[in-house]
């Protein structure tokens, strides 16, 4: 009976146990519904009016940094060598180990003890082996026997040999005899024995290539810089952006939709933020009605502002500015749908689809010097934001 309250908080135990095991399996889901503070929703609008200038920009600025001062090329590929500022393939490759290359041209190397005047080796200085061993009186008449025993006896057996009738010391080793009493230095095997010097042989190894960069360098203009990031190119000591997609066209320091878009003056004309609000307004709306409901709107949003009563016209710009929105939000879901879905919840999302709507119908309706002031004392923070957005955009990657 004692051991029945144990029992039972083991029962009790595994009970809560199965009962939780299920909540306790099931996986964390994100809070997606929670909502936005005015300061998170502005900057949830401005990263929205910044992904959609981004894409419907018809000319932007490239990204750039620095990548330090270029040094001058100074390497050769594998299995040349240089000389003179060029690479030539090396002696050892053209069948010549052991030679010596100066520009195109592989030649012998002098040996040791040698002058080297460029195609010929000057020879060490010759040294006279004196007045030799002639026959003299006593000797048995026409016989030189006893003239190389007397020889032989100072300078060693079998060290002396004859010239004409008179029995000389050999030359030391490398040397030659040069008539009777002088040891010339002999030329090394393949060259040409000219008296005072030996010519060399020689042979071509084609004409010199420029040198290169260093493993791990950029070549450009003559110098070498360190390599650019992915998406990058160099030109310089500056790596510029590679143009996107949807800017493919090079305009130097900015990218482009089509070519007449870099010149200067269509470049300040694309880079005017309400206008390129009011291009962005008709990219993101459906086409055909929808393209002509917008613009309609628009004129009429601009000929109240011109012509009617300010209350009156206010209430016009309203309504133009909803009819306009109503027009782009489809645009702007399919655009940014997929990205705000994947941390807010669709309430959310739809929040922010219709404020960036309505921001560029205002942008778009206040691109006009004669509506300017009326939409900004309209709508101020919407057109600031979008002029931060679209001034001076950014390539994306």
């Amino acid at each position: 009976m004692k051991k029945q309250p144990h029992i039972s908080l083991i029962l009790i135990a595994v009970i809560l146990a199965v009962l939780f095991s299920g909540c306790a399996a099931a996986p964390v889901q994100p809070d997606r519904t929670k909502t936005l503070s005015p300061d998170e929703k502005r900057i949830l609008v401005q990263w929205a009016l910044k992904e959609l200038s981004t894409a419907n920009q018809p000319y932007c600025w490239r990204r750039s940094y620095g990548r330090g001062v270029g040094a001058p090329v100074s390497a050769c590929p594998e299995g040349q060598e240089k000389d003179a500022g060029l690479c030539y393939r090396t002696c050892a490759d053209i069948g010549k180990d052991g030679w010596k290359g100066v520009g195109p041209v592989c030649w012998q190397r002098c040996p040791e003890g040698f002058r080297d005047d460029g195609a010929y080796c000057f020879k060490p200085k010759a040294y006279g082996r004196g007045v030799g061993f002639p026959w003299k009186v006593g000797d048995k008449a026409f016989s030189l026997k006893n003239a190389r025993k007397r020889c032989e006896k100072k300078h060693g057996e079998g060290q002396c040999e004859k010239s004409g009738a008179i029995y000389y010391p050999k030359c030391k080793p490398g040397y030659r005899a040069v008539g009777c009493c002088v040891c010339s230095p002999k030329c090394p095997a393949g060259m040409t024995d000219i008296g005072i010097s030996c010519q060399k042989h020689s042979k071509g190894r084609g004409v010199g290539k420029p040198m290169i960069c260093k493993k791990g360098q950029a070549y450009d203009a003559g110098l070498c810089y360190a390599p650019c990031k992915d998406h990058y190119h160099g030109v310089g000591p500056v790596c510029w952006q590679d143009c996107p997609d949807t800017q493919p066209v090079n305009c130097g320091a900015g990218c482009a939709t089509h070519k007449n878009q870099c010149a200067e003056k269509t470049v300040q004309q694309v880079l005017a933020p309400l206008e390129v609000a009011a291009n962005v307004a008709m990219a993101v709306t459906t086409g055909g009605a929808g393209n002509a409901a917008v613009s309609a709107a628009k004129a009429s949003a601009k000929a109240a502002v011109k012509t009617a009563e300010k209350t009156a016209a206010t209430a016009l710009v309203k309504n133009s500015v909803k009819t306009m929105a109503r027009e782009m939000v489809p645009g702007i879901r399919a655009k940014l749908g997929k990205k705000l879905l994947k941390k807010y919840s669709e309430d959310i999302a739809e929040q922010i689809y219709w404020n960036v709507a309505e921001y560029l119908a205002v942008a778009a309706v206040a691109d006009d010097f004669d509506t300017r002031d009326f939409l900004l004392a309209f709508d101020p923070t919407g057109i600031a934001d979008v002029t931060e957005a679209f001034d001076k955009p950014k390539c994306s990657f």
